[in-house]
């Protein structure tokens, strides 16, 4: 998912991604779809 707004990374771990613009923080799970479990 792309974004225009320019999101600062506070702290990046293995997979889980913190970033800040105006005021906002944003938490982020970096994983491949094959890692998630399945939902069906």
């Amino acid at each position: 998912m792309q974004s225009n707004y320019p999101w600062e990374t506070i702290k990046e771990y293995e997979e889980i991604l913190f970033s800040y613009y105006d005021g906002i923080a944003k938490i982020s799970i970096n994983r491949p779809i094959s890692a998630m479990p399945s939902l069906h």
